[in-house]
C-alpha cells in the first residue's frame, strides 16, 4: 500500500524560495479544517496575497513574510546569497520546530530573480515555505508548519512584494515526517 503524507521536514535542496511567512497571515487565508486555501468570494479562487504587505488581523496588523536563508545563520547576507536558494535550494534541512533567521531590509535585488523563476521559467511557481510564529526582521523564529505557495509574480521598486496564492500543489524533494496538511505533500512511500 502506498501512502502520501504531509511532511514535517524538507531536506537539503528541497526548498527553493528564501521566504518565510507569518502564522497569523497564514491562519487568515488557510482553512485548517479542510486542508485547503480559503477562496476569495469575488473570484472563487484562493486569495491573491502580497508577501511584503501587512494584513489586518486583530490588533496589531499581521506582517505577511520576510526573506530568510532557510537556516539559523544569524548574520545578514546579501541578495546574491538569497538568489542562490532559487537555483540550489536550502543548504540544511528545515523542520517544524527548528529556528530560521529572518533578514532585515527589503533585499530589492532579489525580486527580478523571483519573477524570472516563477513566471518566466516557472521553476519556482509552486514552492514550499516555512511558516513562523512571528515575522520579526533580524531575529530567529521557530518553524510552526510548512505551507504551499503558488508564486504568481514579484515586483521590486517601490512595491517590493511577492504575489502568491496558497495552494495544495507542492511536493518538495527530500521531504519526510508526518505533519498537518497545509498543502504540502511528501513523496509517495510504501506503508505495507
Amino acid at each position: 500500500i502506498a501512502i502520501v503524507q504531509s511532511p514535517t521536514t524538507v531536506g537539503t535542496g528541497g526548498l527553493n524560495m528564501p521566504l518565510a511567512i507569518g502564522s497569523c497571515m497564514f491562519s487568515q487565508y488557510w482553512n485548517a479544517n479542510t486542508g485547503q486555501p480559503l477562496n476569495d468570494p469575488n473570484t472563487g479562487q484562493p486569495y491573491v496575497l502580497n508577501i511584503g504587505s501587512a494584513y489586518g488581523y486583530g490588533n496589531p496588523t499581521c506582517t505577511s513574510g520576510q526573506w530568510t536563508m532557510l537556516s539559523s545563520y544569524s548574520t545578514q547576507v546579501g541578495a546574491s546569497s538569497l538568489v542562490s536558494i532559487l537555483t540550489s535550494g536550502n543548504t540544511s534541512p528545515v523542520s517544524v520546530g527548528t529556528s530560521l533567521w529572518l533578514q532585515t531590509g527589503n533585499e530589492t535585488n532579489i525580486y527580478q530573480s523571483v519573477y524570472n523563476c516563477a513566471v518566466v521559467t516557472q521553476s519556482c511557481a509552486y514552492v514550499t515555505a516555512p511558516v513562523v510564529g512571528s515575522i520579526t526582521s533580524g531575529s530567529e523564529q521557530a518553524v510552526t508548519a510548512l505551507a504551499c505557495l503558488h508564486v504568481l509574480s514579484a515586483t521590486g521598486g517601490n512595491t517590493k512584494a511577492v504575489t502568491v496564492q496558497f495552494s495544495t500543489g507542492c511536493v518538495p524533494g527530500n521531504a519526510s515526517g508526518t505533519g498537518a496538511s497545509y498543502g504540502v505533500m511528501g513523496p509517495p512511500r510504501l506503508a505495507q
